[in-house]
């Protein structure tokens, strides 16, 4: 009876960590959603809060050193959302003379650079004189790398969920396995006392 006991409290942190790493997955899978459906500004930062909290939850949860390609995906995802909404929290919060506000990045500021390091497929920027990136256009490209690397995610996921299955079919098998042992020693002993 004690090997069951504690076959089944070993069996906890596997589920915790499937229910943990799913709510992660599909709170990013909702997030692409929401901004493929055309989000609004407004709406971006609770959307965003809402995939961070599960994803946070996964970040600390002690299974996260047990799959670091997934937990990888993961974080990269999160980013591209979080740097997109910086990138949209910047535009809205410039002043209303700054050529930001009108969804315009001056090529020669912190933030293009980082755009282009990050970001090296976002169509070069353009202009005669003064050369500009497009916050719209740099908006879509952080939203599709996000929606390539969430394809990543997905499949990682689902591999890993294909080998917890596998994991959970042999702990199912030995918990019967030591139910039937205990079966037999319960029989025994009411054997043996008679």
């Amino acid at each position: 009876m004690k090997k069951i006991l504690c076959f089944i409290i070993l069996l906890i942190p596997i589920f915790a960590y499937a229910d943990n790493t799913k709510d992660a997955v599909m709170a990013l899978k909702k997030m692409e959603a929401r901004v493929q459906s055309g989000i609004s500004y407004r709406d971006y930062g609770n959307a965003l809060a809402d995939a961070k909290f599960p994803v946070n939850l996964f970040m600390e949860s002690i299974e996260v050193k047990k799959n670091p390609e997934l937990t990888d995906s993961i974080s990269k995802v999160m980013k591209h959302y979080e740097f997109a909404g910086d990138l949209w929290n910047a535009k809205i919060k410039a002043p209303l003379d700054d050529m930001l506000h009108k969804g315009l990045i001056w090529d020669k500021k912190a933030m293009a650079k980082e755009i282009k390091d990050l970001y090296p497929n976002v169509p070069p920027p353009s202009g005669l004189l003064v050369k500009y990136y497009s916050v719209d256009l740099v908006l879509s490209v952080i939203w599709a790398e996000a929606s390539k690397e969430l394809e990543n995610t997905t499949r990682l996921y689902a591999k890993r969920e294909g080998d917890s299955s596998n994991e959970l079919d042999k702990l199912k098998k030995e918990t019967e396995r030591l139910q039937k042992e205990n079966d037999i020693l319960k029989a025994k002993l009411i054997n043996k006392d008679r």
